[in-house]
């Protein structure tokens, strides 16, 4: 059979994806063309007269009616919601493979979230399935790995041959039978940055919790402050309490244990997180990183923004100016390395969750470089650990914070304090993944 799938992009790669998925999997031999309104060649009203004994399958729910109206405009009736109809295939293929567990993979910088879960849930005796979104990252997806699948987020409320679903994000919507564990991608969240993150962003991202917790949604908190601080917003709105796990974070589950194994070696590396998004910040980097070469000699590692790779040419440019110093390394691999890390004396950067996980992966202290305090009048700075963090507030105070660094002694202290944090605060530390999986199995017992 021939289909017509409109419109292309996103959701219409997906199901040609899945037409090709089934004729693989099954023998089909199942053909498609996309219908594209931005190309006068394939657009609708060129092509409406050789469509109409073919069927057309629509690939947005989103825009399902007005595409609707489209079709009908022009007397096309036969077509149906491409996303729903295959999602029933997918739901028919795997629905009696047992116990199902589909990961909804939107980080394309190697998943590192998951942390250690999909090898734990193997040998706890689960299917894992991957549900691989397109559009955040173009992924190559494997047609003959039948665990592994490219869809778009509109699919998520059609399947439920996953009763449980994980993810990193509290914005899905999934089929109201799938029970769903949303784990933050950033260590310190719903502790923001205030200067960098406003309270009304905050309170969003509170509302969007508080919301979850009505719909199948269990919410896992990395550490007390942020537990706490969901469980007073839940008291006061309503919410539903009991959904918010402490069960850890498991991306750190894998880098802990990493770290330890790596050999001891000489510390001459300081870590520099991109910033060019915010001209201050860009400018405030500027000057630490002119000041680091000029006036100490370490190695400085600048490592991009992998969350945001469309940033990546506007990083190139800000670092030309220092790429040919012997002691300036444009780091672009997704992840910092064990040996990266152990060569590091500290990190220094203004609002990435890499402050809160760099200390408790190393044991040694970051620095919040906070560029101008009138961004926290009147607000209540909730960023900051100061077991975890050292605040600097210019270039002058960092190169204070270096020589205390070289100290034997303040090390030893500011290690201690890391410790105390990993014991009391840092919940499941090195053990989150095994932590989940423990959860998911009880909840598999008693509630699907």
């Amino acid at each position: 059979m021939h289909y017509y799938i409109y419109p292309a992009g996103g959701g219409g790669n997906c199901v040609a994806w899945l037409i090709e998925f089934f004729n693989h999997k099954e023998g089909r031999s199942d053909t498609y063309s996309f219908i594209d309104d931005s190309n006068p060649k394939t657009s609708l009203e060129s092509c409406y007269k050789e469509i109409k004994d073919c069927e057309v399958l629509i690939a947005s729910d989103r825009f399902y009616e007005k595409l609707v109206d489209n079709l009908l405009a022009f007397g096309i009736r036969n077509f149906s919601n491409g996303i729903k109809k295959f999602a029933k295939e997918l739901n028919a293929n795997f629905s009696n493979s047992g116990k199902n567990v589909g990961l909804i993979c939107d980080d394309y910088a190697s998943q590192k979230h998951f942390g250690n879960i999909a090898e734990e849930l193997e040998n706890a005796g689960f299917r894992v399935f991957y549900l691989k979104l397109f559009g955040s990252h173009e992924y190559n997806v494997d047609l003959t790995d039948t665990n592994a699948l490219l869809i778009v987020s509109d699919f998520l409320s059609y399947l439920h041959f996953c009763p449980l679903m994980i993810g990193t994000t509290f914005h899905y919507v999934v089929h109201r039978e799938v029970k769903y564990i949303s784990l933050f991608s950033a260590y310190y969240i719903p502790n923001f940055h205030l200067y960098y993150h406003t309270r009304e962003a905050r309170g969003r991202a509170f509302s969007h919790c508080e919301i979850a917790s009505f719909v199948n949604y269990y919410i896992v908190c990395s550490n007390k402050k942020s537990y706490e601080s969901l469980v007073e917003f839940f008291e006061k709105n309503n919410g539903y309490k009991e959904r918010l796990l402490k069960l850890g974070y498991p991306s750190l589950d894998r880098e802990v244990k990493s770290y330890r194994q790596q050999e001891e070696c000489v510390k001459d590396t300081i870590i520099v997180l991109a910033v060019v998004r915010r001209e201050f910040l860009k400018k405030l980097a500027e000057r630490l990183i002119n000041a680091l070469l000029e006036k100490t000699d370490y190695r400085i590692v600048y490592k991009t923004h992998n969350g945001h790779p469309e940033l990546f040419e506007q990083e190139k440019q800000f670092v030309s100016q220092w790429i040919d110093d012997d002691n300036f390394v444009f780091y672009t691999e997704a992840n910092l390395t064990p040996q990266e890390l152990k060569r590091s004396i500290t990190l220094i950067e203004s609002r990435s969750s890499l402050l809160y996980t760099y200390p408790l992966i190393t044991g040694k202290p970051s620095i919040i470089l906070q560029p101008d305090s009138k961004f926290l009048e009147s607000s209540e700075d909730n960023f900051y650990e100061e077991r975890l963090h050292i605040k600097a507030f210019c270039v002058e105070d960092v190169l204070e914070i270096l020589i205390l660094l070289e100290n034997a002694q303040f090390c030893a202290k500011r290690e201690e304090m890391v410790e105390d944090y990993r014991k009391n605060d840092a919940y499941c530390f090195g053990e989150a993944s095994k932590s989940i999986v423990q959860f998911i199995c009880e909840c598999f017992q008693k509630y699907i």
